[in-house]
């Protein structure tokens, strides 16, 4: 058996980077089209694309939930 997961450990800490890095490039992708007066089709690639970001975001803002709840679980049974 693995490390166990816990809040602050390394799959913790490489599950906040990925939501950051997702919400990175969609603000990013977001900004493109806010600020380059896209094409229509070009625009609604991008949106697809964020929309495709914000669902790798939501993935791991639920995986840190879960490691959380975990850690939490752990500690009552130990009490």
């Amino acid at each position: 058996m693995g490390t166990p997961r816990e809040v602050g450990g390394y799959i913790w800490r490489q599950e906040v980077n990925r939501a950051l890095q997702a919400n990175k490039l969609a603000r990013k992708k977001l900004t493109r089209i806010l600020e380059d007066g896209l094409g229509r089709q070009r625009t609604v690639f991008l949106l697809a694309e964020i929309s495709q970001q914000l669902g790798v975001e939501l993935e791991a803002l639920v995986e840190l939930e879960k490691i959380g709840e975990e850690q939490a679980e752990s500690r009552r049974e130990k009490e």
